[in-house]
């Protein structure tokens, strides 16, 4: 349990390092596919495949990289919206001295999005649970590098038995906050009747597309 419990803040922490560089990797992701899906479409209506590729098989050059990019990006929102909630609600409990939920969120989830981690109140509040947790030498580089970015969190220092003031909280929260209003998703998601709308909605279309499977399977049998 401890070597997993080591392994965890070692990746935690890459992770984190990581979210501080700029990365070209998802603009490539997502307009790769878009790009082969424009050309597939624009090389069907100039014929240049006629005779060569079944229609069928252009078909699914067309439409499937534009559902893969709609889903990696539905689950990249779903990720970065869950980890921001979740992150905001582990700064408000270290104002009751509450650890234990931050701990569980960053080392037992944990957080995966990188716009979350590249913030620099996130930053900071993973370095002070690092200290808490004897990690120093990955504590001080987190915390250097959250206060180099913004200079406001200096005088946050955990220092009245590991509380938070409203103000610290507030100062922690900035950067999740604006990326809670500019998200549209995220706002959207924090309000109850949204949510239930969608999970409703999301399993009536599952149970609709199901029962087509099915009707579809007993008409071939017959």
């Amino acid at each position: 349990m401890q070597q997993t419990h080591v392994r965890r803040i070692q990746e935690v922490y890459s992770r984190t390092q990581r979210a501080a560089r700029p990365s070209g990797y998802t603009s490539w992701l997502l307009g790769t596919p878009l790009a082969l899906s424009l050309a597939t479409l624009i090389g069907t209506l100039a014929g240049w495949f006629e005779g060569t590729v079944p229609i069928d098989l252009l078909a699914v050059f067309i439409v499937l990289p534009i559902v893969l990019v709609f889903v990696v990006a539905v689950f990249t929102a779903i990720i970065f919206s869950s980890d921001v909630l979740l992150l905001k609600e582990a700064v408000r409990k270290l104002r009751y001295g509450d650890w234990d939920f931050l701990c569980h969120v960053v080392l037992e989830r944990p957080v995966h999005s990188k716009a979350a981690l590249s913030d620099p109140g996130v930053v900071f509040i993973i370095g002070h649970l690092f200290r808490k947790l004897g990690y120093q030498r990955e504590s001080q580089d987190l915390i250097s590098q959250a206060v180099n970015q913004s200079p406001t969190l200096a005088p946050i220092a955990f220092s009245t038995d590991d509380v938070l003031s409203a103000t610290d909280e507030a100062v922690l929260t900035m950067g999740l906050e604006r990326m809670s209003k500019a998200r549209l998703l995220l706002r959207a998601w924090t309000n109850p009747r949204t949510r239930y709308v969608v999970i409703v909605i999301g399993a009536m279309l599952l149970l609709i597309f199901y029962a087509m499977q099915f009707i579809n399977v007993v008409h071939w049998q017959r």
